[in-house]
């Protein structure tokens, strides 16, 4: 089973562990524990699958979402977001980070050992 984390954005970023979190919507609790997000709406992607990128889904009738957060096409961790606010503030997040490690790995990969 895969790392699962609660997202709250009420003073900054913080990320819950699910087993040390009460309040969370059961059904994606269920989606996140059975790796199964079928019934859930792919809404967002971002970032390259051959260094980590992150795919967010929402739930069709109801608010809030999952974001998993993956590297070399392996899911790392899930985070679930109650709230629709809170969905897209960590899609945001999570965008930023995997555009972020995108553009170190494309600096190191342009490092030359020259002294030009």
């Amino acid at each position: 089973m895969r790392e699962i984390y609660v997202f709250d954005s009420c003073d900054g970023v913080r990320l819950t562990p699910l087993s040390k979190c009460s309040q969370v919507n059961p059904q994606l609790k269920q989606a996140a524990e059975q790796e199964n997000l079928e019934a859930l709406e792919p809404f967002i992607a971002a970032g390259d699958p051959d260094v980590a990128f992150v795919t967010v889904f929402r739930q069709p009738e109801a608010a809030g979402g999952i974001v998993a957060v993956s590297a070399m096409n392996e899911v790392l961790f899930y985070v679930i977001a109650n709230s629709s606010l809170n969905l897209i503030a960590a899609a945001s997040h999570f965008a930023s980070q995997v555009s972020n490690i995108r553009y170190g790995q494309d600096i190191f990969d342009n490092i030359d050992d020259s002294d030009e």
